[in-house]
Parts: structure tokens; C-alpha cells; sequence
């Protein structure tokens, strides 16, 4: 198994032993060595069990046009040979928060685009790339759309046999399913969506995120919507994001989770719609994983006036009832607040590093990686004196699970 943080890439054994750890500029080839590491930023790294392939994508934003860098395993091997590639943003704009998704046929990555100088909103940048030409180190043919503003986009990974990619958006109280058609280059590559609407809960109309309270501090978090992608497995979309919802007796509105499956030949059935909510407490980032039989597992943050940020996870059995989720179980818990200020903002960011994926060997386990704050340690740098997060893998074996 791998993981990536802004500084570096490490493969691990089942058993969680190291047997290889490289840095960022290393693994990909982009920027350089002299970089301070954050330049280097909000990595992504997926696995593709139909070819037994790696891909992994991180944020370059020094050079203008700034850049995706991606790169894609040369065989099935994590510590072996990438191929390097880069995927321009037009001029003038900056990207965020790249997700990975693919389909049979193609390769697709995603990122939010803002303006350089203004930092105002300029949608969401696809990327859709030819996938056989990506993993035989070729010169990538790759179509782009921009999608406006005011949804979160999240990219499938698609565990199925399917040519089409899909994508999924959230607004509020509803959903949108992206399809991608035809192939990059042939000229007749489509993009069609289909909205659906979705129950009202407890989720409110919210321009931004609430300040996420910590313990034993008047400092607050800036969360994102923090998720990692969508699935497509077994004929049923799922996807997770970050939602406001005001909790029946809170005090306050606090951010909340919503996760939804689709079903249906167009993916625009609602199997379930689902919203985790927590009074008191802000919970944020979902990332989810499906396993062969359908069970879910969600990794996920918290805090509040009580909580340090903490990992959590939470999931149901597929034959649980529609609409549920098990209790959740604190998987890391935070040690104390997390007070790094994000370059010379005065943000306190957090939640970039939640992330979850189904095993390719065995069909019942799933796989959760998640942060949480920790005593400070670790060496001086544009963030401050020393880094106080750690972060945590954990395996889910889902047939144990009654």
C-alpha cells in the first residue's frame, strides 16, 4: 500500500513495515529541488485493480501556467518506474484540491482553478486523458472542461467495466451526475449531466463553512469539503461531501456530512440519502470506500469545544437498513489544538489528508487513512516551527463486522 503527504511518497507492507520513501519532486518530477515542500501540495494517489496500476497527481502552482503533476506506474509495482506527465492549467489560474478517477478507457483529474491575482473562483478544470496511451508512456491526447462554480465535483473511480467516466456534483439539496462520453481526440468527446434532487434535512444554504471549534482554544479550523472521489462498484454510485447543517437543539450550525448512492441505468435513482450530523460537534472530510459485497466504510474528521481534530470512521453492512450508518468508532484521537497558520494567512486549514480504497486482493477489506493533531515535531519550516498532525492507515475487514 501507498501514501503521499505534500514532503513525500511511502509504500508500505500489509503489516504497515516502510520498504520505500521518496520525496514529492522524486516521485514526479515537478518542481525543484529547493522548493520549500508545500509548493508541492494536496497529492493523490489511486490504484487501478483492471490494469494493476498506480496513479498519483499533486498541485504545482509556482510556475505560471501552473501545473498538475501526474504520474503513473510502469507496471504493478508501487516502488518501480512512473511515467511523468503534466497537465497545464491555462494561464493566469492556480489549481486546488486535484482528485483522480478513471474508467475503462480513460484517465480523468480534476481540480478546482482560481485566479491567480484575485483568487476568485474559475470552476472546475477535467482533465480526460487517454488511458492506454498514459500507461504505455506515451505523449497523453487529454480533452478539458470547465464546469462553473457553486458544486463540489468528485471524480469516479470506476470499478466496474464501464467506458464512460462519471462524475458526481453537490449543491445544496441536490445532486448532479456528470457523464463523459467518446474518447479524447476522436472529436466527439461529450459531457452530459443529469440532476436530481435530494431530501431536505438538516442541511442549510451556507455561502462558506462555519469556524470548526477546537478544544482548549479560541483558534478555529478552515475545513474543505474534503472528499476524495466518488465509487462506481456493483452498478451503484456512491460519493460523500461536506455539507452545513443546523443539528435539532444545537446552538450553532456546524458542518455535517452527507453521503448518497445512485442506482438506475443513468445513476439518477436515490438509494440512499444520507446525512450525518452531530450536535455539538463539526464533523467534515468524508472519504468512502465500497467493498465487492457492497459494505461502506467512511473515514472522517471531527472537532469541537471538547475535541482536539481527530480521526473517526463510520460505515453500514450492506444489509443494513437503507438510510443508516453505524455508530462510529474514534480511530486516532486528537492530542491537542492544531495552531499552524497556512503560509502568512491567518488560516488554520485542515482536513487535506483524509482519504480511503477498496483492496484489489482481498474482496471483504477496505482501507481508511485519516489525520488527527499531534505534539509538534518534526523540523522547521514555511508552516511554522514543527508539524503537530500525524496521520494513520487502518485496514477494515468487513466480514468480521456482524
Amino acid at each position: 500500500m501507498g501514501d503521499m503527504l505534500n514532503q513525500q511518497y511511502r509504500v508500505f507492507t500489509r503489516n504497515g513495515e516502510i520498504v520505500a520513501a521518496v520525496s514529492m519532486n522524486a516521485l514526479l518530477g515537478c518542481g525543484l529541488n529547493g522548493d520549500i515542500p508545500p509548493r508541492l501540495f494536496d497529492p493523490r494517489l489511486v490504484y487501478d485493480p483492471a490494469v494493476h496500476r498506480w496513479y498519483a497527481a499533486v498541485m504545482y502552482n509556482v510556475p505560471d501556467p501552473a501545473v498538475i503533476c501526474l504520474a503513473i506506474s510502469a507496471g504493478e509495482d508501487p516502488t518501480g518506474v512512473f511515467y511523468r506527465y503534466q497537465i497545464p492549467l491555462p494561464s493566469g489560474l492556480i489549481g486546488d484540491f486535484p482528485l483522480l478517477g478513471f474508467s475503462d478507457d480513460k484517465i480523468t483529474v480534476t481540480a478546482i482553478q482560481i485566479t491567480r491575482q484575485t483568487l476568485n473562483d474559475a470552476g472546475y478544470g477535467i482533465w480526460i486523458c487517454a488511458k492506454n496511451q498514459l500507461l504505455s508512456n506515451e505523449a497523453a491526447t487529454c480533452g478539458k472542461a470547465t464546469l462553473s462554480g457553486g458544486v463540489v465535483i468528485q471524480v469516479a473511480r470506476t470499478l466496474m467495466s464501464l467506458a464512460d467516466q462519471l462524475l458526481v456534483g453537490f449543491g445544496f439539496n441536490t445532486v448532479s451526475v456528470y457523464k463523459i462520453t467518446g474518447m479524447p481526440g476522436s472529436g466527439q468527446l461529450t459531457l452530459g449531466i443529469q440532476r436530481v434532487s435530494l431530501r431536505s434535512g438538516q442541511a442549510i444554504s451556507a455561502p462558506t463553512f462555519p469556524a470548526v471549534e477546537q478544544r482548549a482554544t479560541p483558534d478555529t479550523l478552515l475545513v474543505g469539503s474534503g472528499a476524495s472521489g466518488a465509487v462506481l462498484r456493483n452498478s451503484s454510485l456512491y460519493a460523500a461531501t461536506t455539507e452545513v447543517c443546523m443539528a435539532s437543539g444545537d446552538t450553532a450550525a456546524r458542518t455535517c456530512l452527507r453521503i448518497v448512492q445512485l442506482g438506475g441505468p443513468q445513476y439518477t435513482t436515490v438509494t440512499q440519502d444520507i446525512e450525518m450530523v452531530q450536535q455539538g460537534t463539526h464533523v467534515f472530510c468524508p472519504a468512502l470506500a465500497i467493498s465487492a459485497k457492497g459494505d461502506l466504510a467512511v473515514a472522517y474528521g471531527a472537532s469541537s469545544p471538547t475535541i482536539s481534530p481527530s480521526f473517526y470512521l463510520t460505515g453500514r453492512k450492506s444489509g443494513d437498513p437503507l438510510g443508516t450508518l453505524r455508530t462510529p468508532i474514534l480511530v486516532e484521537a486528537g492530542q491537542v489544538p492544531w495552531d499552524i497558520k497556512n503560509n502568512s494567512a491567518d488560516i488554520m486549514r485542515w482536513g487535506d489528508y483524509f482519504g480511503a480504497a477498496e483492496d484489489p486482493v482481498y474482496a471483504d477489506q477496505l482501507w481508511v487513512a485519516g489525520q488527527y493533531s499531534t505534539t509538534p515535531h518534526g523540523a522547521t519550516d514555511l508552516h511554522g516551527p514543527a508539524r503537530n498532525f500525524g496521520t494513520r492507515i487502518e485496514a477494515i475487514d468487513t466480514s468480521q463486522i456482524q
